[in-house]
């Protein structure tokens, strides 16, 4: 029974998250509200494919930031709207890189 129980509990967890990141889902930007009632933005912020300029930012070099990140030796990205200097809007907690893309959840500023 208990067994039971925490499979339940597991199966909500996972289509919860699914909800919330949904991988046929191509939005580089969401907001959702966290259990907790904080309410949280996922950003896919780059990836290592090919851009207009014909330009690559290959795999190793976000792998190598994330790392960076989550030692502590560069802070987190912070949430501007449209690289406008002075427009911050929150701070990342975690980035992760993901199936060619970098992502971001972040918090919101009180502003």
């Amino acid at each position: 029974m208990e067994t039971q129980v925490k499979q339940n509990i597991l199966e909500r967890v996972v289509e919860a998250v699914k909800n919330v990141f949904n991988p046929q889902d191509d939005s580089a930007f969401k907001v959702f509200k966290g259990a907790n009632g904080k309410y949280y933005w996922h950003s896919r912020h780059t990836n290592n494919l090919e851009d207009r300029e014909k330009e690559v930012l290959p795999e190793s070099a976000h792998i190598e930031y994330e790392a960076r990140v989550d030692a502590g030796l560069v802070p987190p990205p912070e949430f501007w709207s449209w690289h406008t200097e002075g427009s911050r809007q929150g701070q990342a907690e975690i980035v992760f890189y993901d199936n060619h893309i970098m992502n971001a959840i972040g918090t919101f500023d009180d502003t």
